[in-house]
């Protein structure tokens, strides 16, 4: 007759098919009556026993996942600041959430009335007006004051227009994350190039020198 038997804590025990565990007497172990049974059954058990083990493994490594999970910096400051902070930081992000439609919309009359009505009115000053070296100047500098403000809007609506919900309501906030990225790339090295060469070849210093001569013209009445 043949037993499956396994050295434990110095002595050997032996495995009951019946219930299952190894005992410590070989009168209470499961017999077979040839080498061949014996070895087919402790492969079974064996068999079972990966299976357990693997699972075991298995639900140990997804406990210490969730036990220790990887957090972010602007987690561990943030539940740092005082209480007065994050009412503060909630109260702000909830009003911009609310008004971030009307936010957008004024943003976009911005732009608008700056490619329409004011561009409109100067280039007709321009085109029909006689002013003279001091007028040139103002008008000049209401142009001027005119785009920095419209380029402001668009850039704000650059900002947040990854926020506004599209139609199901929905905020991808890895989205927003990425075109805020690409933006920030475009708006720190943004350039202009000349559409017509003969402009190119008279004002393209004026450019490369630009906060200088802003500077002297914003001294000027504002329009």
């Amino acid at each position: 007759m043949y037993v499956i038997a396994k050295l434990e804590q110095g002595q050997y025990v032996y495995y009951n098919q019946n219930t299952k565990k190894f005992l410590p007497t070989d009168n209470h172990a499961s017999k077979w009556t040839s080498i061949s049974a014996a070895r087919e059954a402790l492969h079974k058990l064996e068999e079972k026993q990966a299976l357990k083990e693997n699972l075991l493994n298995s639900l140990t490594d997804e406990f210490q996942t969730q036990k220790a999970p990887v957090v972010s910096d602007y987690s561990q400051k943030f539940i740092r600041r005082s209480q007065e902070e994050v009412l503060a930081q909630v109260k702000e992000t909830v009003l911009f959430l609310r008004h971030l439609g009307e936010i957008a919309g004024l943003l976009r009359k911005e732009i608008s009335e700056a490619d329409g009505a004011v561009l409109q009115d100067i280039l007709h000053l321009a085109e029909l007006g006689q002013p003279g070296i001091m007028g040139k100047v103002q008008i000049y500098n209401c142009l001027s004051q005119s785009r920095i403000k419209r380029r402001k809007a668009k850039d704000l609506l650059a900002i947040i227009a990854p926020l506004i919900p599209a139609e199901d309501n929905s905020i991808d906030l890895d989205k927003c994350n990425d075109a805020l990225q690409n933006y920030l790339k475009v708006a720190s090295a943004r350039t202009y190039h000349f559409k017509d060469a003969q402009l190119k070849n008279n004002f393209k210093r004026y450019l490369e020198q630009s906060n200088g001569l802003r500077g002297q013209v914003d001294d000027l009445r504002d329009c």
